[in-house]
């Protein structure tokens, strides 16, 4: 999904690929929760793609909380 967005021309943020080496999934903290706010804040769309990893995620919905707070434009996808 990143590449065919990144081919339209849209840059693309994942958190897991951008920042691996700065957000560790098994030492997250205060500092991790700030990356990912200055990220948000700088994104001027949030796709939330469902899968059974994002729907299990413990950041998935602060992330998508956040962000709708923003009053920014968050788009759905269902893979299936």
């Amino acid at each position: 999904m990143k590449a065919v967005l990144n081919s339209d021309d849209i840059n693309v943020y994942v958190d897991w690929v951008t920042d691996r080496n700065s957000l560790k999934r098994e030492l997250t903290n205060v500092n991790t929760a700030k990356v990912i706010i200055e990220r948000l804040n700088s994104s001027k769309a949030l796709l939330y793609i469902h899968t059974s990893s994002s729907f299990n995620s413990k950041w998935t919905p602060w992330e998508l909380g956040y962000f709708h707070a923003l009053k920014n434009k968050i788009c759905v996808y269902y893979p299936e």
